[in-house]
């Protein structure tokens, strides 16, 4: 038997990709987001966005969880 593994993706790049592929097919700005996830208790700013897509930044479990419900508040009702 001859499985192929792929190579596994780092889980900051894997989040940053998602985030960014996610935020631009809702056409959600990095200031929208930004802004999510201040109202959540985050201190982001559009930097702070665009260094997560671009996996310069290691997500706790904390920011994953504000992530998803900033994203979530962004896209709900749309």
């Amino acid at each position: 038997m001859n499985i192929e593994a792929e190579a596994a993706v780092p889980l900051p790049e894997a989040v940053g990709a998602f985030v960014a592929a996610y935020r631009k097919e809702h056409r959600i700005t990095r200031d929208h987001l930004a802004q999510a996830g201040n109202a959540l208790g985050a201190k982001w700013g559009r930097t702070s966005i665009e260094n997560i897509e671009n996996g310069r930044f290691s997500p706790t479990v904390q920011t994953l969880y504000v992530l998803c419900r900033a994203l979530s508040s962004l896209t709900t009702g749309r």
